[in-house]
């Protein structure tokens, strides 16, 4: 059994800020690498997860998280990420 979410929330999921070099879930600001790990499945089909910078050598923080609505709005996520998506969705 997979994740479940709605479409439209899956759909922004699947633009969400990525380089094309190394794993999907993972982008650069600012001179610093984040990624993103998606979190519990929402009963109303929302899509959450948790926001991290990676820390030399071999370390990670947790710097924020972000939540997709089930209508596919963003209604958390860091400046960095929210900025990404504004720009995508703009165009």
């Amino acid at each position: 059994m997979g994740y479940s979410c709605t479409k439209a929330a899956g759909d922004v999921l699947r633009t969400f800020p990525r380089d094309t070099e190394g794993p999907s879930n993972t982008w650069d600001h600012k001179g610093h690498r984040y990624f993103w790990e998606r979190g519990r499945e929402q009963r109303d089909g929302a899509v959450t997860g948790t926001i991290y910078r990676e820390v030399p050598p071999n370390h990670a923080c947790r710097v924020g998280s972000f939540r997709i609505e089930p209508n596919g709005t963003i209604t958390r996520a860091p400046f960095s990420m929210k900025e990404r998506m504004t720009r995508l969705y703009s165009m």
